[in-house]
């Protein structure tokens, strides 16, 4: 018995320490994230002020970089976490959800960049995920630090239909990023570029209509690239419900909510293509859209009950 008792004793304390090196590891590597987002917003600025564009390969580099160190820190917690809890997948709370969606956002970035080279997308794009990284930081231990999973979301269904919705939720965030894009310097055109002085300052201020055309086509070909990801893990979530529940469909907030929002992405592929919405129209119609994922991410998931709360914000 005490022999059966001191190797217990051996086991939890064997495991606490490989959790703490695990979190060490994980905290450097999510740091990293955060400082070369951070870099790669501060020299995409420069490439922009200064007009220079080895300083837009110097961001991209730093991009490329942070993907990995995300990559790295979703993959540390994999490999110790996996040999406690066979079954884990690192979406076992909000941070590790957001970091995925941010490794996601990473890896598109990297390939839309070099097909658009959009004015300012490097600067937007590294910006925001440099703030939702460090709000992720912030997050109580409960949301944060790495956990078996629940019993109920022990299975194969989980990466598959999960890693769906988050890599969709990647897309259309930086379909966001080309909307608001578009519309600041949409916007900035009517404001600015009429009181500009001299036609060299009218001309810095306009943008030109290649630069719109760009943006516009930017967020219509990553609606295009979400549209489908979230329509196939709703699909797979409603047999993932059925195989745990019994159920299909059951009006679930979080169920409802990913309807609402694939209905708002199918509204604005339709008025775009049926209807040629282009421009300032499509752009809003795409905030909006991105509004309504928000909701479905956050809002009815953390501040809501139902069958897919997990945990609460608050």
């Amino acid at each position: 018995m005490g022999s059966d008792f001191g190797t217990l004793d051996h086991s939890s304390g064997a495991i606490a320490a490989s959790m703490h090196h695990m979190m060490a590891i994980d905290q450097v590597l999510t740091s990293a994230v955060l400082i070369l987002a951070g870099l790669a917003a501060v020299v995409f600025v420069l490439e922009i002020v200064l007009k220079k564009s080895m300083f837009g390969k110097i961001g991209y580099g730093l991009m490329a970089l942070a993907a990995l160190s995300n990559f790295g820190e979703l993959a540390t917690r994999y490999s110790y976490m996996v040999k406690i809890s066979p079954d884990y997948w690192p979406l076992s709370n909000l941070f590790e959800s957001v970091m995925y969606i941010v490794v996601a956002i990473f890896a598109i970035y990297l390939v839309v960049d070099r097909m658009f080279k959009a004015p300012g997308f490097g600067l937007v794009s590294s910006f925001l995920v440099a703030i939702i990284i460090g709000l992720a930081s912030l997050l109580p231990p409960r949301l944060k630090d790495a956990h078996p999973l629940v019993p109920s979301l022990q299975s194969y269904w989980l990466k598959v239909h999960v890693s769906l919705m988050l890599i969709s939720y990647a897309a259309f965030f930086l379909s966001f990023v080309g909307a608001i894009l578009y519309l600041f310097f949409h916007y900035r055109d009517r404001l600015i570029a009429p009181r500009a002085v001299g036609a060299m300052a009218a001309k810095g201020a306009k943008a030109s209509v290649a630069t719109l055309a760009m943006l516009d086509e930017l967020t219509y070909r990553m609606v295009l690239l979400g549209f489908p990801l979230l329509a196939f893990g709703i699909i797979l979530g409603g047999m993932w419900a059925n195989h745990a529940w019994g159920t299909y469909w059951s009006w679930d907030p979080k169920e409802t909510w990913s309807l609402i929002t694939w209905l708002f992405y199918a509204a604005y592929l339709h008025v775009r293509l049926q209807r040629e919405w282009r421009g300032t129209k499509a752009a809003w119609f795409a905030v909006l859209c991105f509004a309504s994922l928000l909701v479905t991410y956050l809002g009815v998931n953390y501040l809501a009950t139902g069958l897919h709360t997990y945990g609460k914000l608050f």
